[in-house]
């Protein structure tokens, strides 16, 4: 048999079993860089699996922001797949997620600091420059002022209803929302023991 056919053999063998074929790629698809109608299959057709902050963070944004997430989820409808261990640290991370959802705590910790130092600074330039004491106090007053405003402006976005949810999931509209969305057969099934023995 001439060469040329038994390479075009070699290669229909090859496809029938799955295998590479040949060409520049041929066995390092991985190394191809997704096209663009790659990525549009992709987003169309393919399985969506969410990290566990993805539905932590539904706590933490704004109320259209949330609304848009759970749009998306329920258009994913069965392309939506949750395993397992991403339900498990949702459920153990939710409550400490529940007492600051938007870090207020320590965003506001951050901009007192910020305050203070800049209240250093200030004092400093005033010193070298030999300010008059009114003068240095009128400027350490207006980067007050801004500052306590802005923390008090962060303060105000606190939303007094996060404790509640955390005691009552009844209460709680995210759950409320994603209970539908994350039914039964979106979601996956315990590891076994020699699952987990296997994974740590």
């Amino acid at each position: 048999m001439p060469s040329d056919e038994r390479a075009c053999d070699t290669q229909e063998q090859a496809a029938e079993v799955g295998a590479p074929t040949s060409g520049l790629y041929g066995g390092f698809e991985a190394y191809r860089t997704p096209t663009d109608e790659d990525y549009r299959s992709v987003m169309a057709e393919g399985i969506v699996v969410p990290d566990a902050n993805v539905f932590l963070n539904l706590y933490r944004y704004n109320e259209p922001t949330r609304n848009d997430l759970f749009e998306v989820m329920r258009s994913l409808g069965d392309r939506l797949w949750v395993p397992q261990w991403v339900r498990k640290e949702f459920w153990r991370t939710r409550e400490s997620v529940l007492r600051d959802p938007q870090n207020i705590n320590a965003t506001v910790k951050e901009l007192t600091s910020c305050r203070d130092k800049a209240n250093e600074q200030i004092r400093g330039w005033v010193s070298r420059v030999g300010l008059s004491n009114e003068r240095a106090e009128a400027l350490s007053e207006m980067l007050n002022q801004g500052f306590n405003s802005v923390i008090e402006g962060v303060r105000e976005l606190a939303d007094d209803n996060v404790d509640r949810f955390a005691r009552n999931t009844n209460e709680d509209p995210v759950l409320g929302e994603l209970e539908p969305i994350l039914l039964p057969h979106r979601v996956g099934p315990p590891l076994g023991d020699a699952e987990i023995k296997e994974s740590s």
